[in-house]
């Protein structure tokens, strides 16, 4: 016969549930902080190279002016 699983394996089970639900959070705090910052990042990138490709495009418009 079969026996019926003992309590002691369901503790941990649930003990493992209750670990990783406290966990998530701060896991996903993590994660989106770091994606946060690396979209900072790329944005001050972009910008810099908005600004060259301006500057570049000015400098275009004054040798076809002259």
């Amino acid at each position: 016969m079969m026996e019926a699983s003992s309590p002691s394996i369901w503790f941990q089970f649930y003990s493992v549930i209750g670990i990783l639900t406290t966990l998530l959070p701060l896991i996903l705090a993590i994660i989106i902080t770091r994606w946060l910052f690396i979209l900072k990042r790329n944005s001050n990138e972009q910008m810099k190279q908005n600004e060259e490709i301006i500057t570049l495009l000015k400098e275009i418009n004054n040798s076809h002016k002259e």
